[in-house]
């Protein structure tokens, strides 16, 4: 996870000096296994915040009621 938030900074960090709005997708599946209990853990940091920096979070689970309520409000659902 650590790699992960790692990656979403740098790519801050170079749209932030290029001035161009960089589009990346990140895929998890079997998403629900990476929450813990902290409401703050980076999966539910990033359903908040990733969108503006240009990054998506597409996370896949066999069950919906696998993720915390916690995460569905920042997410939309398909």
């Amino acid at each position: 996870m650590m790699q992960i938030k790692r990656y979403n900074w740098d790519c801050l960090a170079r749209s932030t000096r290029s001035g161009t709005e960089l589009r990346h997708v990140i895929f998890l599946d079997e998403a629900h296994k990476f929450f813990s209990k902290d409401n703050d853990d980076i999966i539910n940091v990033m359903a908040r915040e990733a969108r503006k920096f240009g990054i998506e979070l597409w996370c896949a689970s066999q069950n919906p009621t696998d993720f915390p309520d916690s995460f569905l409000t920042n997410v939309g659902l398909r």
